[in-house]
């Protein structure tokens, strides 16, 4: 005797999926407000910019 019948294994299947998706959605989520709060850290932030090669423009315009 089959321990689902058709309807109840589409069902069963269809949960399954939805359960996992909305898993990696909040995974998803969960890890791009990580590196989101990570650059708000000083170390991410650009304090110095060197420029080299410049000829045409003035490097004070730059």
């Amino acid at each position: 005797m089959a321990k689902y019948t058709s309807s109840q294994f589409t069902q069963k299947k269809r949960k399954d999926f939805l359960i996992k998706t909305s898993l990696f959605l909040v995974f998803v989520v969960v890890v791009f407000l990580c590196i989101s709060e990570l650059f708000k850290f000083n170390f991410a932030n650009i304090k110095e910019v060197n420029i080299s090669g410049n000829k045409i423009v003035k490097t004070l315009d730059i």
